[in-house]
């Protein structure tokens, strides 16, 4: 909800809170440590899969928070869901392993395994909604119009590419994808033209980037943000 209803919202967006480690949004304090974001960004996105795995997922579910929203009571049923997801990581991923390896290669195994997930997964959403051409905003800034507050702040890259669309599991249609959260994965490129004509009916702009542009936008943007010293 968080993150499909307010992509790029201050405060509402998850995806895009990182603790002042990255300036990401316009209204985040700015350090000096940013200057140098589009250098060192890529290091921590390598690391957001052991986040999400050891941490995120630990601290939310104890604190019952996501950012400033308190989440409902988890039933029984999800506590135990809980507790059994990551009884059986720790046995599929570091207790086995460590039967037929040694620590150490278990290790570097296990931190190649993670890191590469941590770096793909970061570079797939931050391709779509960190960049030059997407909108960032208030909660107030938003306003009511939803399915407009997608487009505005979300772009398609690689689309045409088939190798991309398929690795992705159609992630790289991510205007389509929060247009249509319900809609499967695999209809989206049959859904594109119909979309895009849709979306310039109502005098907003349907943006889809290549692979390239998409990435070097990435890297203007974290840059930008970086030299952001004014912003209080």
């Amino acid at each position: 909800y968080m993150h499909h209803t307010n992509p790029n919202v201050d405060g509402e967006d998850d995806d895009i809170a990182t603790g002042n480690l990255l300036m990401l949004h316009p209204h985040n304090q700015w350090k000096p440590i940013h200057r140098y974001q589009h250098i060192y960004a890529f290091f921590l996105y390598t690391l957001l899969y052991f986040t999400w795995v050891f941490y995120a997922d630990f601290k939310k579910f104890y604190s019952r928070k996501i950012l400033n929203r308190d989440m409902e009571k988890s039933t029984r049923r999800e506590i135990v869901s809980f507790y059994t997801s990551k009884l059986s990581y720790g046995v599929l991923y570091i207790a086995l392993p460590l039967m037929k390896f040694s620590f150490v290669e278990w290790l570097v195994g296990f931190l190649i395994f993670g890191g590469t997930i941590g770096l793909l997964l970061s570079i797939v959403f931050q391709l779509a909604h960190v960049n030059t051409y997407c909108a960032f905003t208030t909660l107030e800034e938003r306003g009511f119009d939803i399915k407009a507050h997608q487009v505005r702040s979300t772009v398609d890259f690689a689309t045409q590419n088939k190798v991309v669309t398929w690795l992705l599991g159609g992630l790289n249609f991510q205007v389509i994808h929060h247009l249509f959260p319900g809609v499967s994965h695999v209809h989206y490129p049959k859904m594109q033209q119909e979309v895009s004509r849709i979306i310039e009916e109502y005098n907003l702009t349907y943006r889809d980037l290549s692979l390239s542009e998409a990435f070097i936008s990435h890297l203007q943007y974290l840059k930008k943000m970086g030299t952001l010293q004014n912003i209080p």
